[in-house]
């Protein structure tokens, strides 16, 4: 799934607005921080990114929320099937 806008949104006090947006007015940051194991240092991963970070579910993300009772949804989308050969 894509950590972006389209896929990521916040609901909250009976809203449910994009991650970004939801940054906008302050009830949460629309980064996704993951575990590099590589180089053993954290990685941003933001929701208006133009490049979406692709999330791996056999990975840990942290998602901060600066209110109490905001919830994470997810919306995927279907991945586009590869071309006939």
């Amino acid at each position: 799934m894509s950590w972006a806008d389209n896929t990521v949104k916040v609901r909250y006090a009976g809203q449910e607005p994009s991650a970004t947006q939801a940054k906008s007015v302050g009830w949460t940051d629309n980064r996704a921080v993951v575990w590099d194991t590589f180089t053993g240092n954290t990685v941003n991963h933001y929701t208006n990114e133009s490049s979406p970070y692709t999330v791996n579910a056999t990975r840990g993300h942290w998602f901060y929320s600066y209110v109490s009772g905001a919830q994470i949804v997810f919306y995927p989308t279907r991945a586009s099937a590869a071309p006939a050969q």
